[in-house]
């Protein structure tokens, strides 16, 4: 059997807008108690990272770091975030690159709390 140009696009465009759907239907979420998140830092689970910079304000960022993807490991005491690939390191007030090769900040997340927990999505 031949696959004529014809079937071969109809094929093509089926497989590519079923992956993107797939891709943007699904909702990457994670769930902590508040009480797990210490005063001045940072927790990271499940790739998020969720900080309390001062008491009872949360923030959530994706723990992808945005110089090559890597995954952010490492939590500091002086309220920083850091990827071990290049040491790029990101304050957890705002996401903001302190210091390394990345450019760009982290990327925030959406932070909801329900209760004592805390949900974070991307």
């Amino acid at each position: 059997m031949t696959c004529s140009r014809r079937l071969f696009l109809v094929a093509t465009a089926t497989t590519f807008g079923g992956a993107l759907l797939a891709a943007c239907g699904s909702t990457k979420t994670e769930d902590v108690p508040a009480s797990d998140v210490p005063l001045g830092k940072a927790i990271i689970v499940n790739g998020f990272i969720i900080a309390q910079p001062t008491k009872g304000i949360y923030k959530a960022y994706s723990a992808s770091c945005p110089h090559q993807g890597s995954p952010v490991s490492i939590v500091h005491d002086d309220g920083t975030v850091e990827c071990p690939t290049h040491n790029s390191i990101f304050s957890i007030e705002d996401g903001a690159v302190q210091s390394g090769p990345s450019r760009s900040g982290l990327m925030p997340a959406t932070l909801t709390a329900n209760g004592d927990t805390l949900e974070a999505s991307l």
